[in-house]
Order: structure tokens, then sequence, then C-alpha cells
């Protein structure tokens, strides 16, 4: 059996306020601008992974369970009874959190289902023996995605984008992808390679080789895309990275963040105060690390993306100097300029 839904596709959901503070900041974040919209969105993306859709979710653990025992040495009733009791431990714990949803006070309001979902919950859902209504079921679904991290939330609402993304690493299928870049629209042609997290594991990021359109095959370089800022296009044209620069993406990794390797890696030479020089020791995340060899007590030297550079100095105000290149040196220079232009009725 499946739930029941009135004719005018209604449903009353009562969140807590801290999952509707939850949406109301991810629909401001991915564009959404009504309530009705968002809550489809998320429950059908995020439906068939979320624990709270118990009838799915402990078919694929046994499943998961199953696979993890196959190595070890049991007789089929025992790993039948491990299997049943670990299987009951979970279903026990999830079922206690469906009750407490019940008994959770929040504002109760009454959403549109899309056909879609609609379709789901009348004709496909499984989930009648666990909730009594579609309303507790969706409630439980939008709980548990609001108990997410951003970057796990990201990946649910922009699982088109992913799995498109996903796909192409896959079969090794070119993407066009335009972004802005220093304020202007770019079109960029992309040789995808893996979807990567920052090292604080806040946002996603497609590494990859790129070039511009006019330029050739020969011409593309090692770059990143921020997941959240692109809506590919997929070729039709396949693309094979050798050995070397599969090597050559893993090593760039391996020395930078993944949300650093825009524009090409370059010398970079800054000049520190004492003060700034312990900021430098204690601010660790994203911290370039300069080269010694290179670098003496008044100028140290960095090989990595002008990029890096500015995000990590640049709270360092009159503590940091950019002494080259000049293109960056003017890009600090003219965004503290522009501050400046705030408080110019102040005297100091």
């Amino acid at each position: 059996m499946s739930f029941y839904i009135n004719y005018e596709q209604k449903v009353r959901i009562s969140l807590s306020e801290r999952a509707r503070l939850i949406l109301a900041e991810d629909m401001e974040s991915f564009g959404f601008s009504r309530g009705s919209s968002f809550i489809n969105h998320v429950f059908k993306n995020f439906r068939d992974e979320a624990k709270a859709s118990l009838s799915m979710y402990l078919k694929e653990r046994r499943v998961e369970i199953e696979r993890s025992l196959l190595d070890v040495s049991l007789e089929d009733d025992d790993r039948t009874i491990v299997i049943n009791s670990l299987l009951l431990d979970e279903k026990t714990r999830l079922i206690n959190e469906i009750e407490k949803l019940k008994d959770q006070k929040g504002e109760s309001k009454i959403y549109h289902i899309n056909d879609d979902n609609y379709d789901y919950l009348t004709e496909e859902c499984d989930e009648d023996d666990f909730y009594f209504g579609p309303g507790i079921y969706m409630k439980a679904v939008i709980e548990e995605y609001a108990k997410l991290p951003y970057i796990r939330r990201e990946k649910i609402v922009r699982k088109d984008v992913f799995e498109k993304v996903e796909r192409a690493c896959k079969e090794h299928t070119l993407l066009k992808v335009k972004t802005s870049v220093s304020g202007q629209d770019k079109l960029f042609y992309v040789y995808p390679y893996k979807i990567v997290p920052d090292s604080l594991h806040t946002m996603y990021y497609l590494v990859c080789y790129s070039r511009a359109p006019e330029e050739s095959d020969s011409e593309k370089i090692v770059v990143s895309f921020n997941m959240a800022r692109i809506n590919p296009t997929c070729m039709k044209k396949s693309f094979f990275l050798n050995k070397k620069e599969v090597s050559n993406i893993e090593s760039q990794l391996t020395m930078y963040s993944a949300m650093y390797l825009v524009g090409k890696p370059e010398r970079i030479e800054i000049k520190l105060s004492d003060k700034g020089k312990k900021l430098y020791q204690s601010k660790l995340f994203s911290r370039p690390e300069k080269i010694n060899d290179l670098s003496d007590n008044e100028k140290y030297v960095f090989e990595c993306t002008p990029r890096q550079i500015f995000n990590y100095f640049f709270s360092f105000g009159s503590e940091v100097e950019v002494l080259s290149p000049q293109s960056l040196r003017v890009e600090f220079a003219s965004k503290y300029s522009k501050a400046l232009e705030h408080y110019g009725d102040c005297d100091v």
C-alpha cells in the first residue's frame, strides 16, 4: 500500500524551527523563491537515500551487511541471526526517532505536492508501514536533510549537476562551462577528472583540464571549478588523459587545495612585518607554503596561484606588501583603495 493524498495534492507538514531556518537559507543560496517548490525538490532528490525512507534503507542495509560478512566463517543459520539482529537494532533506533518526530512541535503549513512526488507517494512508496500519513514521512525526510552539513545539502539540491559531471568524468566526455571571470562571463572547454571537496569539506570542486574555445588541446591547463557555480553542458566529443596528464593533476592536488587550482601557479614574493610573520605562523588554514631556499627574513617566496595569495594575505592589511608580480600588487592596492573610499570623511 501507499499513502492517500487528496485530489488537490496538498499535504500538511510541521517542521521544526531549525529546519525552517536551514530551508530558508538554502532557498536563498540555491535560488528558490517558493517554499513548496523547494520542499518538493529536496524530497524528490533525497527520498531514495534518506534513512527516513526506512523500508528502502533497511533493504539496502541488509545487502551491505550481507556483503560485509562474506568473508566471515559462519553457518547459514548463524549468519541469518547476525544479520537480523543488526537490522533489528537499527530498525528500532530509527522507529524511535520517527516517534519523537510525531511529538516535535513546529510550524504547520500546507504544501502542494508536485506530480512526481504525488505519483511516488500514492503509487510506489512503501513507507506507510512506518508512517501514519505522507506529512510525517515528508517531515522526517526534510528534517534529516536539515541536519546535514552544507556540503551534503548542496550535493542533494544540485543532484542533476553532480550526476551530469560524474557521468562525464566516468565516460571521459568533454563539457562546456560558462563561468564568471573578473566580472565577465567566459566559456571554457572542460576535460573533467573528478569531483573533490576542499580541505575543510565545505565545498565541492570539479578538478579538470580546461582551455578557452579558441585554444588547442595542447594548451589546456589544470584548474578547478566550484560545483556550486557551474551548470555545464555535455558535448558529444570524448577525450583521453594520458598517465602524464593524470600525474600532473594528482601532484597539483597534493600541493594545492582544490579551491586554489584557479589560474596558473607562479612565483610570488611578499614582505611581512613582524606582526605579519606571527600571523603567518598562526593562521594555518589555506596557508601557502613558502620556498625556504628562496626566502629570507625580509622576503617570503611562494610558488602558487595568485588567488591563494590574495585570499590568504588580504586580511593582513598593512602587515603585508606584495612585491611581485606587479599584477597582484596592483590588485591588492586597488582593493585597499576602494575600501578606503568608504572612510574618506575620517581623520586618521
